[in-house]
């Protein structure tokens, strides 16, 4: 019976089994600047956990930014998956160097906190 091939096991009780770190199995390269503290929170809105980045300006951002981006054109902004696409060695080296900080302090340097982008505003004042 199917059983036999596959048996249940009993679930295991929380606390019991060691927490695994969770990485990135299509870009692992990505890890270590994913879970720098500035880049932990979408460089244009600041919500959390971004998974989108502009990989030719060096900036991470979540999933209503990464829209915004995509429609300012290629030849401005190229969005791509950090955890769906397979990122080729040069732009892993331009997020690595550059960032959300070192981005936002030159892309936003002219702007006051009012045109700073609110997380959930999908970029509409890009």
């Amino acid at each position: 019976s199917i059983l036999q091939l596959f048996p249940l096991e009993a679930p295991k009780r929380a606390g019991c089994c060691p927490v695994m770190k969770k990485t990135n199995s299509v870009n692992p390269e990505l890890d270590s600047v994913l879970t720098r503290p500035e880049n932990r929170v979408c460089a244009d809105c600041g919500a959390k956990a971004p998974r989108w980045a502009s990989v030719n300006l060096g900036v991470l951002v979540c999933i209503d930014c990464s829209g915004a981006h995509r429609n300012l054109g290629t030849h401005i902004s190229v969005v791509k998956s950090v955890t769906l696409d397979r990122w080729q060695p040069k732009w892993i080296n331009t997020v690595s160097k550059i960032g959300n900080d070192i981005g936002n302090d030159y892309y936003e340097r002219r702007c006051s906190n009012g045109e700073k982008l609110k997380e959930g505003t999908g970029g509409e004042k890009l």
